[in-house]
């Protein structure tokens, strides 16, 4: 509403004049909950305070859309005045979402066919993919008996898990003599 209101009585006359709120000028926090946004796969759509005496309802005076607001990193919130509202204007407010932690995953390794260890690592409810999710790094023993399996967050995740296993004797018998065959095919 942006006007003049000029009201008369009795030869006094007073005069109000309406401004707009430009929502571009006022200062607007997103509510942030204690410790952040961190990634869950859902959007983060905070509340909004805004830094004026003017009561400012959504839907009425203003509209807001996200973009970017549920993979790690900064999203964006975008205010933007209605027609028939106190507003004009628009306004972006970002905020951050963290990526997630994967130290307390859960890192299971099993064997496939050729008994080559297979990774799975969950969070929750949530598996998360190799190559998206993670990266993963074995090391084994001089004598083949032992690994070490690193996964390493990366994405929409960060942290570090590692975990120790045995390799029994078949697994080692099984890579030499698939070795041998390659070196022979050669």
């Amino acid at each position: 509403a942006k006007g003049i209101v000029v009201v008369s009585l009795d030869n006094r006359s007073a005069m109000v004049e309406l401004v707009s709120v430009d929502i571009a000028s006022i200062g607007i926090t997103p509510v942030i909950p204690e410790g952040g946004f961190v990634y869950d796969g859902t959007e983060k759509t905070p509340e909004l305070t805004f830094d004026t005496d003017e009561k400012l309802v959504e839907g009425e005076d203003y509209t807001v859309s996200f973009i970017n607001n549920v993979s790690a990193g900064v999203a964006s919130a975008i205010i933007t005045a209605t027609q028939d509202g106190k507003c004009v204007g628009t306004s972006v407010i970002n905020f951050t979402i963290e990526a997630c932690d994967i130290s307390s995953a859960t890192l299971e390794v099993g064997f496939d066919g050729k008994n080559d260890p297979q990774v799975k690592v969950t969070l929750g409810e949530l598996e998360l993919i190799e190559g998206k999710d993670y990266t993963v790094n074995i090391t084994y023993s001089g004598d083949g008996m032992k690994a070490i399996v690193n996964i390493t967050g990366i994405g929409n995740f960060k942290g570090f898990i590692s975990q120790k296993f045995d390799l029994d004797q078949n697994y080692t018998l099984i890579h030499q003599s698939l070795l041998l065959q390659q070196l022979w095919l050669f």
